[in-house]
Parts: C-alpha cells; structure tokens; sequence
C-alpha cells in the first residue's frame, strides 16, 4: 500500500531470546516490533481517502483511526498475538508481564485509564506526569483493553472490521459496530474488568489465540 517502516539499527541488533526466558526481557524482540509497526500501516491504509487521512485537524481531536490508546493497543495486542502464534514467545506470560507493568506504573495514578490517552495532546500530557504513565497508557493497558473488546465481541469485529468500517461510520460508530457498545460504555466496562484479580483477567485472555 505504499507505506514504509523505519526501524533503528539498535532495534535491529536487539538479542533474540529463547521462549523461555522472562517475559519482560522479550518486550523489544524486533520480530515482535516489526509485526507492531507493521499492523500501523494495515490501520492507516483504511484511512487514506477520509479528510485528514489517518489524522485529525487539532492535537485535542482523537484522528480519524481512532484514539491513541486504540490504535497503538491493537498494533501492540497483534504484536503478542503474531509472537505467540509464531512460537517466539509465550502468549500467557507476555499478557501477564504487560498487566503487571500497568499496575506498576499506574499505582500511583489509580484514576487514570485508557479514555485519558485518546487525542495526541493527552499523551503529550501523560508523558509529562511520567513516562511510564504514557507507556502503560498507550501500549500495555491499551493492548489488554483491545483483548477485553475482543472478550466481549470476536478476533475479527475488532481487529479486522472495525479498520473496514472506518471510512463509512467513522472511529465512534465503528467501535459500536463491532465492539458492541459505545466508547463511553466500554470505558466504563473496562473500569470494572481492571479491577478483577489478575487470574480472572487472565481467564478472560488464555485462549484467544485460538480463536
């Protein structure tokens, strides 16, 4: 479709590791991050004829896409998947470590979530307060909020057709569409499953990528 990756040299010499090792020392695997960066230009090829393309007119407007948090966490959530399925990683012990890194680096900002990582201007905001506190926000929350969505809907509604909707409905109607509720009632949806133990959070992921 025309888009191209950039990748950084020091990217690209990164170790590969075994599957077995700890989960967090596979998080900049380059296969892992090519795949992340790779399912970018699937999303922003269904944008490219709406006003704007994949962008929005103001830094305080979520883009055409989508908000921050839903773009970069189902780019992050097929990363997983793609490793997973592969077999260069351990699916159920990556879903872990990114839950954990959340719960780490939002412990002292327990009010804050996805809806607080919509528009560019937000994650400028986030990083200011930390830059753990963008990270979680943008990657490891947003990749189990994407796998929370397709809990409660399927693989395809949310990784394929809501991009497929997109140009016709728009990034709100299109995650009603397919998500099977609104943005705000699925942030508050998100809220409570947050709040579960991390093994019923786990019951919800463990089998996904065999769906």
């Amino acid at each position: 479709n025309g888009y191209s990756i950039l990748a950084a040299n020091s990217m690209l010499n990164e170790a590969i590791k075994p599957v077995t090792s700890p989960a967090a020392q596979m998080f900049n695997d380059p296969r892992k991050v090519i795949a992340h960066e790779y399912f970018h230009s699937y999303q922003t090829s269904h944008a490219v004829r709406m006003p704007g393309g994949s962008q929005s007119d103001s830094l305080d407007q979520v883009a055409n896409v989508g908000p921050v948090w839903l773009m970069e966490g189902a780019a992050e959530y097929a990363a997983i998947r793609v490793s997973a399925l592969e077999g260069w990683m351990e699916w159920n012990a990556q879903m872990r470590a990114i839950m954990d890194v959340s719960l780490r680096e939002l412990a002292d900002y327990p009010n804050m979530s996805i809806e607080d990582n919509a528009t560019l201007s937000q994650k400028a905001n986030n990083e200011l307060i930390s830059p753990g506190v963008d990270r979680a926000l943008t990657y490891e929350l947003a990749a189990w909020a994407i796998a929370y969505a397709i809990s409660i809907s399927t693989h395809d509604a949310v990784m394929v057709k809501y991009w497929d909707d997109l140009e016709a409905h728009g990034y709100e109607q299109s995650s009603e569409r397919n998500v099977g509720v609104s943005l705000e009632d699925f942030y508050q949806e998100f809220q409570v499953f947050r709040e579960k133990t991390i093994e019923e959070q786990m019951s919800v992921v463990t089998t996904q990528i065999n769906n």
